[in-house]
């Protein structure tokens, strides 16, 4: 009889998007503003140092080429720019959200990366870009505060990050780019 093999099994490739995030003092007040919301049994509240701008989402990709994606994103920096919070919405399916009021500087910063994206052969996501924060998950029914959450700030870098789900979910910060002054 021959002894039983075991296939190896490859990791996973790793989750990858490229985000913006806020510095201590816009996730103080994100996080002050999440906590003045009235969130149902069950809500998902992001932690502070989840807090963050997705730019674009590449998803699964192979970790030999995170290099060049590397590389490629460094060709995508912009000088510094302001970034303005505003008004809330709970999305269906219970995404509870902070909208970033749209500007030129960031719309730039978007095609920007899309395209360094598309050049290394990364499908974009097709939805029109609604540059936003996740304040909770599974939020369906919660109440919002009267007021926007009025809140400026001045964006220097931007992330390329790793969405790991185990053992606990969390962000790895795996390279920052700073922006030019």
């Amino acid at each position: 009889m021959c002894p039983a093999t075991r296939e190896a099994t490859a990791p996973p490739e790793p989750r990858l998007f490229v985000g913006l995030w806020p510095r201590e003092h816009v996730r103080r007040a994100l996080t002050s503003y999440q906590g003045a919301w009235t969130w149902p049994s069950g809500a998902r509240l992001m932690e502070p140092e989840s807090l963050h701008v997705t730019l674009h989402f590449i998803g699964a990709y192979p970790s030999h080429r995170i290099p060049r994606l590397r590389e490629a994103i460094a060709e995508a920096c912009v000088p510094r720019f302001n970034l303005e919070f505003g008004a809330c919405e709970v999305w269906p399916g219970g995404i509870a959200i902070v909208h970033v009021r749209p500007n030129s500087a960031l719309s730039a910063l978007h095609r920007r990366v899309g395209a360094q994206l598309q050049g290394l052969g990364i499908a974009l996501d097709s939805r029109p870009f609604s540059p936003h924060v996740t304040l909770a998950r599974r939020a369906a029914g919660a109440s919002m505060p009267n007021t926007a959450l009025d809140v400026t700030e001045e964006v220097t870098a931007m992330v390329l990050a790793e969405s790991v789900r185990a053992p606990t979910p969390h962000y790895e910060h795996l390279q920052i780019y700073r922006f030019m002054q």
